[in-house]
């Protein structure tokens, strides 16, 4: 019984805090992907040989995202040059 009640009151706690009832302002989920992008464009660094893999997730990941959601990446030119350069390598 007492098993019972602590996953019961465990989901509950578990769901509250997912529908952020702590009455913080969310981020929109079409922003944190954009924001992911951004993040995966800056994680490649200076190109490489072993850049490759890093280059794709980058690629992938931008190219899921919407037209407007492309606009928003700040550093999409970073990526394009760092395919380019690996390219070249």
């Amino acid at each position: 019984m007492r098993k019972t009640i602590l996953c019961a009151l465990l989901i509950v706690v578990t769901l509250l805090s997912a529908c952020g009832g702590t009455g913080e302002p969310q981020v929109p989920v079409s922003q944190l992907e954009v924001e992911h992008v951004i993040s995966l464009i800056d994680a490649i660094g200076e190109v490489g040989y072993t850049s490759l893999s890093a280059i794709n997730r980058a690629e992938h990941a931008y190219n899921a995202l919407t037209e407007e959601q492309k606009q928003q990446v700040i550093n999409a030119q970073t990526l394009l040059d760092a395919r380019k350069t690996y390219n070249e390598l």
